[in-house]
């Protein structure tokens, strides 16, 4: 098969960002050719299953990992050597030609709740928008957020007044707006927490529809956000190949997680563990503190792949577990921190 061919069978027809990445990924890599093109069933099953684009971008991540080893000539990658749907095994192993072979568990940690409310009212207020034609570009500009979030919950009730009063505000303002100009209005009922920004862009060619400027989005941070690395240690736990180097892959493009938040997650976890609080790790599904710290030697690492594009540092964080009984070798610890960041 060439490129669009194996596209085409695993995406199926499928309007979504991943076509892009695979098809990126693919004209990258040829060994990344040769191992999609063999596990091609595999891959579009996981895709076919698939229902939100939470899901779709789950499987997106989980198939970046293979290709970001495969573009270094000293690794292979199998897909689920140990087991499949009916076992609990990790999602790669990876070999070192001749010198050693390690398990890659992957996780994307999503956006939270709220946020993906947030995300799915805007869709909702511009998808009509968007498909009205005009020489306008707009954008809804978050100014403020209460302390319990009514915000989210208002928009989802007044959705479609909202977009009724932005269809308004274009065919009002549309003839008398200057090129290259922005002008804010504030939104009727949200008055100090959103307004609407209009522009007419000279540069804008296609008529036909509304631009929609993506720049304004709110964070909703619980102070929680720590909590979610910590489970996601826990269940991925059941992944590991006792006697190998076992490696769990995270990523994020949520607003509210930053890497930084893995290393608060393993503070927590060792403080509970000093504490003996056998009521907590009953909790997560372990016998005791004991049977955790027990099945955790499994864990070598944790690598979380930062898709923040404004972060500073050229390197994914890299936590290598110093009581695992498979320690990460140097030049693979090296890899892991740059992979995909160079």
């Amino acid at each position: 098969m060439n490129i669009q061919e194996l596209v085409d069978y695993i995406i199926e027809g499928k309007q979504h960002i991943t076509e892009l990445a695979l098809r990126h990924w693919l004209q990258t890599s040829t060994r990344y050719h040769d191992f999609v093109y063999k596990y091609r069933d595999k891959i579009r099953s996981k895709f076919r299953n698939s229902v939100t684009d939470e899901d779709w971008n789950d499987v997106r991540f989980e198939i970046e990992i293979p290709f970001l080893f495969l573009l270094d000539d000293r690794y292979t990658v199998e897909y689920e050597k140990f087991g499949s749907e009916k076992k609990r095994s990790p999602d790669f192993t990876v070999q070192r030609a001749g010198l050693y072979e390690f398990n890659v568990e992957v996780k994307r940690v999503r956006e939270a709740s709220l946020g993906t409310r947030y995300d799915e009212v805007i869709k909702r207020i511009i998808e009509p928008i968007r498909k009205t034609p005009s020489s306008l570009g707009f954008s809804i500009n978050v100014l403020s957020m209460d302390p319990n979030h009514d915000l989210v919950f208002r928009l989802e009730k007044s959705a479609d007044n909202v977009t009724s009063q932005i269809l308004s505000l274009i065919a009002n303002e549309e003839a008398a707006m200057p090129k290259d100009e922005s002008i804010e209005y504030p939104l009727d009922g949200f008055y100090d927490e959103v307004n609407i920004v209009l522009s007419k862009p000279s540069g804008k060619k296609d008529f036909s529809k509304t631009s929609y400027d993506v720049r304004y989005c709110p964070i909703f941070f619980t102070n929680k956000e720590c909590l979610k690395f910590g489970d996601t240690i826990f269940e991925k736990l059941g992944q590991r190949i006792e006697g190998m180097i076992n490696i769990l892959a995270i990523t994020t493009n949520s607003s509210t997680h930053a890497p930084e938040d893995v290393f608060e997650s393993i503070v927590s976890i060792n403080g509970l563990t000093r504490e003996n609080n056998d009521d907590f790790f009953k909790r997560k599904g372990f016998e005791s503190t004991d049977d955790f710290l027990r099945v955790s030697k499994n864990l070598s690492a944790i690598v979380f792949k930062t898709t923040w594009i404004d972060r500073e540092e050229n390197y994914n964080l890299v936590w290598c577990n110093p009581n695992a009984e498979s320690q990460v070798p140097e030049d693979l610890k090296e890899y892991l921190k740059h992979m995909g960041r160079n």
